[in-house]
């Protein structure tokens, strides 16, 4: 099994918080450690995460988007999300971006939209209970609420992620909506 690790790109910290300006200074010796943390991303890592999205196959961009998107909106995506989540985490194996999890504040509702996509080839090896449990970390921390994530209803890999953090399920057509409660990351 491939070592988890940072990526080699622009210097990223280890959970520094959401757009945190990263220099060499700050990333310190993290960036040659086993990856099992996730990092935030910043416009620095604009380009890492681009990549990631381009790899998607057509089945996973179609689930993470609710529809068949194209490459030049995934460009578009990356650097909008950059922009206007409340952050944008990620988790690298093998020196490349693996999984993205991002947060959009709902304000003024009382919780924040979560998105998770990870890499087909890397699932069902904890890199999605390690996004959502960041996810959870911050959104506690920043009095963000809540988390919602909606899916589709046959996405069983995501079911079962958010039960184990004790989320609370509606049924919506043919999606489910997730609620995940921020104070509960230590059970997933």
């Amino acid at each position: 099994m491939a070592t988890r690790q940072l990526l080699a790109m622009p210097p990223i910290p280890t959970v520094l918080g959401c757009g945190a300006k990263v220099t060499p200074s700050t990333a310190g010796s993290s960036a040659r450690a086993p990856m099992r943390q996730t990092v935030f991303l910043n416009d620095a890592q604009r380009d890492a995460l681009q990549d990631f999205l381009l790899r998607l196959d057509r089945d996973t961009r179609g689930r993470r988007f609710g529809h068949v998107v194209s490459d030049d909106m995934l460009r578009d995506h990356a650097r909008r999300a950059l922009e206007e989540a409340v952050c944008v985490i990620g988790i690298a194996a093998d020196g490349r971006l693996r999984g993205v999890l991002e947060l959009y504040s709902c304000a003024p509702q009382a919780h924040c939209e979560g998105a998770l996509v990870v890499e087909t080839a890397w699932r069902r090896r904890g890199l999605g209970s390690a996004l959502l449990r960041a996810a959870m970390r911050h959104a506690r921390d920043s009095s963000l609420g809540p988390i919602r994530l909606i899916f589709a209803r046959d996405n069983w890999p995501m079911r079962s992620l958010v039960a184990r953090a004790d989320a609370h399920f509606d049924l919506v057509l043919d999606e489910i909506c997730a609620e995940v409660a921020p104070a509960r990351s230590s059970t997933i």
